[in-house]
């Protein structure tokens, strides 16, 4: 990915990238492929990219050891899988994966990437578009539902528990308020409080048993491939403040719900 390009000026708000920019090089060109992923800025700048990679193994792992508990997965849905990370790690439990991304140039790359073959294939669509869950027991959010709107947010849970089979799972990843900080909306997106969410879920079927934020989940992770030699309290300490940090600084957080439909 060393081509040059020309690209248009990125427009920003609060010196924070616009989601709906229509330079497409400054998502592809990064390690974090949406806005989300950017805000999630409890550490310095040269680390996003490790970060992300240390998130994206800790969530995957979880996933997996869920995974392997129930029926073999035949069909997993990667929605605003950016460039298809996430995607290729569903591959490791799940006999088919669909990534979908409304960003052409993201598909382009995931497909260059990772092939467009048997059991990993991509498209290019709106998370609040998609209508194809035939044979899913899997479907994961990669950051983006900030970017629907909550009727669309409604209509997109009724349709997944309208169409998805019982039990099946669905993973979120999500910006959300934190303490006292009211949900608000930008031209950037919806900033919506982790009980929205919770309403949204609870009110279509889907209940949620493991939710973690990004921090604990990244201490823990590091934690457990240290093989718990670290100080006990050590993931609690920094995962508390990065935190507190980011909540402090931002009045946001990002929350990761794991949750299974009940019909």
């Amino acid at each position: 990915m060393n081509e040059s390009r020309e690209t248009e000026p990125t427009r920003t708000v609060d010196n924070k990238p616009d989601a709906y920019s229509s330079s497409q090089a400054f998502w592809r060109d990064r390690s974090f492929r949406t806005l989300s992923d950017y805000t999630l800025s409890s550490v310095p700048a040269w680390l996003h990219g490790p970060f992300q990679n240390l998130l994206r193994r800790a969530m995957v792992t979880k996933l997996a050891e869920i995974a392997a508990e129930r029926p073999p997965m035949r069909r997993a849905v990667d929605i605003c899988c950016g460039i298809g990370d996430w995607s290729a790690d569903y591959a490791a439990f799940a006999d088919r994966v669909t990534g979908v991304d409304l960003n052409e140039d993201f598909i382009k790359v995931a497909k260059q990437r990772m092939g467009f073959g048997s059991k990993l294939e991509f498209f290019v669509g709106r998370a609040e578009d998609w209508t194809d869950f035939d044979d899913v027991q899997l479907v994961g959010f990669g950051g983006c539902l900030m970017y629907v709107s909550s009727d669309d947010l409604n209509a997109l849970f009724a349709r997944m528990q309208r169409d998805l089979p019982n039990g099946a799972l669905v993973y979120v990843r999500a910006t959300v308020v934190t303490g006292s900080k009211q949900p608000f909306t930008t031209e950037v997106g919806h900033y919506r409080a982790e009980s929205d969410y919770d309403a949204v879920y609870r009110s279509h079927g889907f209940k949620t048993f493991f939710r973690r934020y990004s921090a604990d989940l990244v201490a823990d992770y590091v934690w457990t491939k240290l093989g718990g030699k670290a100080p006990a309290l050590l993931p609690s300490i920094a995962s508390g403040a990065a935190r507190f940090k980011r909540s402090a600084v931002d009045g946001t957080d990002y929350c990761s719900w794991v949750m299974e439909l009940k019909k």
